[in-house]
């Protein structure tokens, strides 16, 4: 189920939800009409909480999926995790085509040639 008929389902307002896992309100709102995504840390309190896994919004495709992961792992074959982490991070939260960023700098690190990734914008 989504997170929006969950919270009906269970009779909470958004405020309540937001509240539970220390967020606004309207971070809950844009999460529900998938124009934001809550972490994963608060999303698995609010699964527990409703004793339900909670379907998120998911526009890519499985193979575009194996590709970004794919990326992702040939990055961290030469960055430490914690800047793949943080560069990932970044990425997503500009909300700019992150997966052609991240297809990019993947294809950028071959032997010695490592562009520095969270330097770059």
């Amino acid at each position: 189920m989504n997170l929006k008929d969950l919270r009906i389902n269970s009779n909470m307002t958004q405020s309540q939800v937001a509240d539970l896992i220390k967020v606004s309100r309207p971070e809950i709102s844009n999460a529900e009409n998938n124009i934001g995504y809550l972490q994963l840390e608060d999303i698995a309190i609010l699964s527990n909480h409703f004793g339900r896994k909670i379907d998120l919004y998911e526009s890519q495709t499985p193979l575009k999926k194996s590709e970004i992961i794919q990326n992702i792992i040939e990055l961290c074959e030469h960055y430490p995790i914690t800047v793949v982490a943080e560069f990932l991070g970044r990425i997503y939260r500009r909300e700019n085509n992150p997966e052609s960023f991240i297809a990019h700098y993947a294809r950028q690190v071959t032997g010695d040639s490592v562009e520095p990734m969270l330097n770059s914008f």
